[in-house]
């Protein structure tokens, strides 16, 4: 097809499938990856040769007028990395005979060596001197309720709330007390957890911080124009939704000291984005019913509602486990990544049930081996493939305007 699709004009908004479903089911969760994800295994690169710029991956900086000797990349370093021996394929480990494919594909989990240790993912990596790789995420969803973190650009011309567990922002770090950020990326247009950006700042004897402004600690490689990188605040996030007659819904954001003009406009309380989810028993509050008998706030014709997310197991125990394939299949919807993607003791040796296997984590606090919590994997096979889930339901109530949560799921 060669129509071009333009994704920073798509809305990010959930999709329903034509099973009461949505788009994105069966796909794991983007902040379940395990630590380095580009040092997994399915890990995958493509080869860029002398650009040092990505090509799959936006950056918000001007590539055209971009100062290329400020452009900061992570190097593999030869002799030492495990990564420059995997993207060179050299004829013995460290040598210099490259022979670089087009994509490169991990087969394993490689040990992490120097700053590649002290990242939480990569954009583009630097081989040899004229060489360079584009890092390629594996496919993953984000959830768009979770108890959020505030974000804003470098000159707060937007805020809107992020998952503190996925690395969509970068660091800015406050003396105590004061607005002047520092930052000091270990390459450019570098993203982070807001964990990461914590530690970040400890080490320079700062915290994240509400900031006026932010400026590289050493050079310029940091902040490229346009400047409108997203920044990680210590600032609490509140993720809301508007409710029509109809139960659609469209997601507000209210970042913690940031006007509702300041919002990034399709998160704003007056934004149009309206859609359809699966309400439990079709009970939703709305309009005609007074906004849930006052449980959410009523404004310009709809219901402005907080909302709580609530997760729990799938299957809590040996006997919850489902006879069929069929049946099983219906009641999980996340996906996971292999367990072999994580360390290799981060996970017992699987449970067999038939097609089944169930992966528990190590540090598990069943109090038995048949007692499931939601970080357990579960591994079904399908058509001789294996499909990988995670034993997790989680669900979004309706909170009421006054504290406590209401029967609105």
């Amino acid at each position: 097809d060669p129509m071009y699709i333009d994704s920073s004009k798509r809305d990010l908004f959930p999709k329903m499938n034509l099973y009461d479903g949505y788009i994105g089911d069966g796909y794991p969760l983007c902040a379940d990856f395990p630590a380095m994800p580009f040092l997994r295994k399915g890990a995958m690169y493509r080869l860029l040769g002398s650009s040092r710029f990505p090509e799959l991956q936006e950056d918000l900086w001007d590539r055209h007028n971009a100062s290329i000797h400020l452009l900061k990349h992570i190097v593999v370093e030869r002799g030492e990395s495990s990564l420059y021996d995997a993207l060179c394929k050299p004829s013995i480990p460290g040598g210099e005979d490259c022979k670089f494919e087009m994509e490169v594909e991990l087969s394993t989990n490689l040990l992490c060596h120097g700053v590649e240790c002290l990242v939480d993912t990569v954009r583009v990596i630097q081989v040899t001197d004229s060489t360079f790789y584009e890092y390629i995420r594996l496919p993953c969803v984000e959830l768009p309720f979770y108890e959020g973190k505030k974000i804003s650009s470098s000159y707060q011309y937007h805020g809107l709330c992020a998952d503190p567990k996925l690395p969509v922002a970068t660091e800015a770090c406050c003396l105590s007390g004061k607005t002047g950020a520092i930052r000091d990326c270990k390459y450019t247009s570098e993203r982070m957890t807001y964990s990461t950006a914590a530690t970040r700042c400890s080490e320079l004897g700062r915290v994240p911080c509400h900031f006026s402004s932010v400026t590289d600690r050493h050079s310029n490689s940091c902040n490229m124009p346009p400047l409108w990188e997203y920044h990680w605040n210590d600032a609490l996030c509140n993720i809301l939704i508007k409710v029509d007659n109809e139960g659609d819904v469209a997601i507000v954001h209210r970042p913690e000291g940031t006007s509702d003009e300041s919002v990034a406009l399709h998160l704003q309380l007056n934004s149009p984005n309206f859609f359809h989810i699966s309400w439990e028993n079709e009970d939703f509050p709305s309009p005609t019913n007074g906004c849930g008998a006052g449980a959410c706030e009523s404004i310009d014709g709809v219901c402005l509602c907080k909302t709580v997310v609530f997760e729990e197991p799938v299957w809590t125990s040996y006997c919850s486990i489902p006879d069929t394939i069929e049946e099983a299949l219906s009641q999980l919807h996340i996906g996971s990544f292999e367990p072999s993607m994580y360390d290799i003791d981060d996970f017992d040796p699987p449970l067999e049930i038939g097609d089944i296997k169930l992966y528990l984590r190590s540090n598990s606090t069943n109090t038995s081996e048949y007692e499931y919590d939601t970080n357990a994997i579960i591994e079904v096979r399908v058509d001789g493939q294996s499909k990988y889930f995670k034993n997790i339901r989680s669900m979004v109530h309706v909170q009421h305007m006054n504290g406590g949560t209401t029967n609105y799921l």
